[in-house]
């Protein structure tokens, strides 16, 4: 699996096809910085998403702070500029205790409210497409790891039914909670 999504998948979700929010594990910023450096360029967010991919629920605190700051440093090094604070858990595994201590260093977590189930078997080509339009909402953050052919494939379709439905593409830090009653 390349580190990165090809230049065929960047050209789908480059602006103003669909903004992208890119939560990227360390080990592939080393494979592949120039990758890094065009999602930046393009103006796509990217995240922290850990240098390793480890469990954090496993970790001790000092081991997940290692594997946040180094992250940074990796980051900077590559495009000169700081991460911006938005954080996902490997998995999506935490609990309260590493939930705050990402929190406490200056991290927002983010979460999906979707997730095109691309580490299960596909059936039918259309599944990547229903995965996403079963739960469409405001506000919804789509989970889509850039290894699926299935997911690439119906990429195109998925953006197409998506603004059909009179939404729009942005990334997380655009995104604002809604108002309290």
């Amino acid at each position: 699996m390349r580190s990165g999504i090809d230049a065929h998948e960047n050209h789908l979700l480059a602006p103003p096809r669909a903004a992208k929010g890119a939560f990227l594990a360390g080990y592939n910023l080393k494979k592949d910085p120039a990758f890094l450096k065009q999602l930046v360029a393009d103006g796509h967010l990217v995240a922290n998403h850990t240098m390793t991919h480890r469990d954090f629920n496993t970790l001790s605190d000092d081991e997940i702070k290692k594997e946040i700051a180094d992250f940074e440093k990796l980051y900077k090094d590559i495009t000169g500029s700081a991460v911006k604070p938005f954080f996902r858990f490997p998995y999506g595994r935490y609990n309260r205790h590493v939930l705050s201590l990402v929190s406490d260093l200056g991290y927002t977590s983010v979460f999906w409210s979707t997730a095109m189930k691309d580490w299960e078997p596909r059936k039918h080509p259309d599944d990547p497409l229903n995965d996403i339009m079963a739960n469409l909402h405001d506000g919804n953050v789509i989970l889509m790891h850039q290894g699926s052919k299935e997911n690439i494939e119906a990429l195109d379709k998925i953006i197409k039914a998506i603004k059909d439905k009179g939404y729009e593409f942005d990334t997380v830090d655009h995104l604002q909670a809604p108002p309290r009653s």
